[in-house]
């Protein structure tokens, strides 16, 4: 798919839920999203610099998009504050024009 889209000029969006470590690697940019609201969007390198940044290290022995996901998805217990990771990505993002100011959605309960 890569190499089409590449040879294409196109871009592809895709969802992936718990991707392998191989498929990760072939990803140029990801994006994790909690609540409708966006936690992170950009590149690997990037992503783990952000997390540093955001007070939640990726831990040497995890693999990122799974620490990630125990992080931001809050149907499972000891995930992290997924209003201040969106806050801090805000944060990063505000001289890009791409920061929306909406409110966070309820929580399902």
């Amino acid at each position: 798919v890569k190499a089409v889209a590449s040879s294409s000029a196109v871009a592809v969006v895709l969802t992936l839920h718990q991707p392998s470590h191989a498929a990760w690697q072939t990803l140029d940019r990801v994006s994790f999203m909690a609540r409708g609201r966006v936690c992170y969007f950009g590149d690997d390198a990037g992503l783990k610099t952000f997390l540093a940044s955001a007070d939640s290290p990726v831990p040497g022995n995890r693999d990122v998009a799974e620490y990630v996901l125990s992080l931001t998805n809050e149907d499972f217990p000891g995930h992290g504050d997924v209003d201040s990771i969106v806050a801090k990505f805000r944060e990063t993002r505000e001289g890009d024009g791409v920061v929306e100011g909406s409110a966070a959605p309820p929580r399902r309960r």
